[in-house]
């Protein structure tokens, strides 16, 4: 009896999830809606907003971000104040005076975000790799003969399918496959 129970508990609790989740993407969509047809209003609007306005609404979203970070609201309070200090770097808009640039000119146009975020990424992943004990991986029991991965392919049309349209369509977009095989090589391409 506790067996069946159990179970249409799991069927309904999975069954209720899957309507929020109907709903939530309902409401995404409504306000998507909403934004896209009150959008030529919201353009008249814009005009009256002055610098306090934006500044208390770029205020809003860093108090948010950190409250978002429950139980690590000193550390997200760190990262967003370590963020704005990066985007200080550079000429400033107002006046082309240089801040932080300590000479340097590559510095006058400030930290590009692509290679911050980069960075960031390669130093997180260099501190897990140093503090994680290593561990030899469990290397998987290969079976099969030498055509075995070649008939994969086979057994898995509808991937092999996407995923070579997906190539094409990405090879067929300019630009796409210089980025792909290298942006070293993209840049030394000059006309003669």
């Amino acid at each position: 009896m506790k067996e069946t129970e159990r179970h249409d508990a799991a069927a309904h609790s999975a069954s209720n999830n899957l309507w929020t989740q109907r709903q939530r993407g309902d409401l995404l969509f409504a306000l998507s809606l909403c934004l896209l047809l009150l959008s030529p209003y919201l353009a008249n609007i814009a005009p009256f907003f002055g610098s306090r306005d934006i500044f208390m609404a770029a205020l809003l979203g860093v108090v948010l971000v950190i409250l978002a970070h429950r139980g690590q609201t000193v550390a997200a309070a760190m990262l967003v104040s370590f963020g704005m200090f990066l985007n200080v770097v550079g000429l400033e808009t107002v006046r082309y005076s240089k801040r932080f640039t300590f000479g340097m000119e590559w510095l006058n146009s400030g930290i590009d975000l692509i290679t911050v975020i980069l960075g960031l990424f390669a130093i997180s992943q260099a501190f897990q790799l140093l503090l994680d004990a290593d561990s030899q991986p469990q290397l998987p029991k290969i079976s099969g003969g030498k055509l075995a991965g070649f008939l994969e392919v086979f057994r898995n049309k509808r991937v092999a399918g996407v995923a070579s349209g997906f190539g094409v369509i990405m090879g067929m977009i300019p630009g796409v496959p210089l980025l792909v095989a290298g942006a070293r090589h993209a840049v030394s391409i000059t006309p003669h």
